[in-house]
């Protein structure tokens, strides 16, 4: 009987040990993805707010042409 036993508990252990690593994979995977997209979301923040600032003159210059047209 004690080598069935011992069979059982190398089982569990390797079943353990390699569900642990899968588990940490995952966390892993997980975490990269985030710290990923939260860095795109920065730059497309960023980005976002420099085309906003450049449609913001272009539009003041357009209306600048138009008045000066107008006159």
């Amino acid at each position: 009987m004690r080598p069935t036993k011992r069979r059982k508990k190398n089982f569990l252990r390797r079943v353990t040990v390699v569900s642990m690593f899968v588990i940490a994979l995952l966390w892993l995977g997980t975490y990269l993805h985030f710290v990923v997209e939260s860095r795109r979301n920065a730059e497309l923040k960023i980005r976002d707010k420099e085309l906003s600032q450049q449609i913001k003159e272009l539009t003041e210059e357009i209306n600048k042409i138009r008045e000066s047209r107008a006159r």
